[in-house]
């Protein structure tokens, strides 16, 4: 039974996504059975920061004895920390806030992850069918997140353009499309050449596919009316991409655990980090992924002509089985030019600083001219 007052504090900081709300609800209760206190009665009870403080170390000391990694007990205590003070204010200020953060400060994800090449995924992908082409072309081409991808329909497509676009609006999560994404914000992305004649090939066995895992399928009915794409979830997904490694014979390359978190070494999200990775031009990888940052903010103010145009270009990249050419000198050049952009922008920023500083000094002097000026 969930925690009323647990519920109170998710509805009233309006966490609406339900992994959020869940990884919080989660971290609450951990934290509550590990320092043996009821949570109705922790805020009343008259308990001095003193007691909150040892509170919060001890359960850090727990997790420190227990490995964790240092980015989940940021995450950890986030929640935790959120919590803590919707129920009292003087706990915003605990030292332990200023401790933890220099602790788990440039914390990153620990887990061992395998990185695919442009080879690999050919390889990978080579022993597949129509859906697992199509699915995983799309994927790696537009570098949404898998759960992104399951929930487009065909009003999200346009397969008409070259080079197609698809609106991201929505995500799968579980069981259920949620009407939002996990940044809230409704996005374009394009897929290459190769992924749309993928796509357009699937979209004439859909039907098919779908009535043939209605009758298959005995523990978890299908919808005959699911009109997306790619009628399925995140488990049969993540199904079929491994037993594309098996048929390659690559099980003992990418398939395996991690030995720290449990979690597989390598998974369709591992696509959209190839995505990122070898696009060749990093701002409009991250803009078309969906992160907004001040780099990528300049592509809002571009037409999808010209976004596009920009995407044709890198195309090449995220295409696997046509004949592309070898764009290695181009791109290597790119990344010189970029890396000197970078030392000029440096450079004129030291040019700037030096500059206030000169200005600095002429006003303090004009200043002192103006005192003598009086004096006289």
């Amino acid at each position: 039974m969930k925690n009323d007052l647990i519920e109170t504090f998710l509805n009233k900081r309006l966490i609406t996504s339900p992994n959020t709300r869940a990884s919080y609800r989660a971290s609450i209760e951990s934290y509550f059975k590990l320092i043996c206190e009821d949570i109705n009665t922790y805020f009343n009870n008259g308990h001095t920061l003193e007691k909150y403080e040892n509170d919060l170390n001890e359960v850090y000391m727990i997790h420190e004895k227990n490995g964790k990694p240092y980015l989940s007990r940021r995450v950890y205590f986030s929640g935790i920390k959120q919590f803590m003070v919707a129920n009292d204010k003087r706990l915003r200020d605990l030292e332990f806030w200023d401790i933890l953060k220099n602790r788990v400060k440039g914390a990153e994800p620990v887990s061992d992850e395998c990185i695919l090449n442009k080879k690999d995924i050919k390889e990978i992908l080579s022993h597949g069918n129509t859906l697992s082409r199509a699915l995983f072309l799309t994927l790696v081409s537009s570098g949404r997140r898998i759960g992104e991808i399951l929930a487009i329909t065909p009003e999200d497509i346009d397969l008409t353009r070259t080079p197609a676009t698809i609106i991201i609006k929505k995500g799968l999560v579980g069981k259920n499309i949620t009407q939002t994404t996990k940044t809230k914000q409704k996005t374009i992305t394009f897929i290459s050449e190769e992924a749309k004649e993928a796509l357009i090939a699937w979209l004439k066995e859909r039907d098919i596919y779908l009535k043939q895992a209605m009758n298959t399928s005995h523990f978890h009915k299908k919808n005959p009316n699911d009109n997306r794409i790619f009628p399925m979830g995140y488990d049969n997904a993540l199904y079929i991409w491994k037993k594309l490694i098996a048929k390659g014979g690559m099980e003992s390359k990418f398939i395996g655990k991690d030995e720290k978190t449990r979690r597989d070494i390598c998974h369709p999200h591992i696509l959209r980090k190839y995505h990122n990775g070898y696009l060749g031009d990093s701002n409009l990888a991250n803009f078309l992924e969906g992160h907004s940052t001040q780099m990528t903010r300049a592509y809002d103010r571009m037409t999808i002509e010209d976004r596009g145009a920009k995407y044709l270009a890198c195309m090449p990249n995220m295409t696997f089985f046509s004949n592309t050419p070898d764009l290695t000198e181009i791109n290597e050049s790119l990344a010189e030019k970029d890396k000197q952009i970078q030392n000029m922008q440096q450079e004129m920023q030291v040019i700037r600083m030096e500059l206030l500083e000169v200005k600095m000094k002429q006003v303090q002097e004009l200043q002192k001219l103006k005192l003598e000026k009086k004096k006289y």
